[in-house]
């Protein structure tokens, strides 16, 4: 997996880290049909996978072995991560990197 690493170059913004490349990323998804999103308020969205999308995912995961030692790891911390809300994840974002709440709009969710 170390070899498919990329460096996303998060930077402050107004909530939270940003990465113009996940962004990037996320717009190509969107274009080519494979995700949706819905905005839930200001600086938010929830992200849906599409059958076509599903559809690549499965045969990645067929092809790639080695994906799927990361895919279980990632299944455990999901249940971690759907206990969160976005702010309780915003405020343990601020908390433990506060370098990236320099720029932010909600100032109350730092310490």
């Amino acid at each position: 997996i170390k070899d498919h690493l990329v460096d996303p170059l998060f930077h402050p913004d107004y909530y939270g880290p940003y990465s113009d490349l996940i962004e990037d990323a996320i717009e190509q998804l969107k274009l080519g049909g494979d995700i949706k999103t819905a905005a839930i308020g200001e600086g938010h969205a929830t992200y849906f996978i599409t059958e076509k999308g599903k559809k690549k995912v499965r045969e990645i995961l067929e092809n790639k072995k080695f994906i799927s030692k990361f895919m279980l790891i990632l299944k455990e911390k999901k249940v971690d991560w759907d206990e969160w809300s976005s702010k309780g994840i915003l405020i343990y974002v601020y908390r433990k990197y506060p370098e990236y709440a320099t720029k932010t709009r909600v100032p109350e969710l730092k310490w």
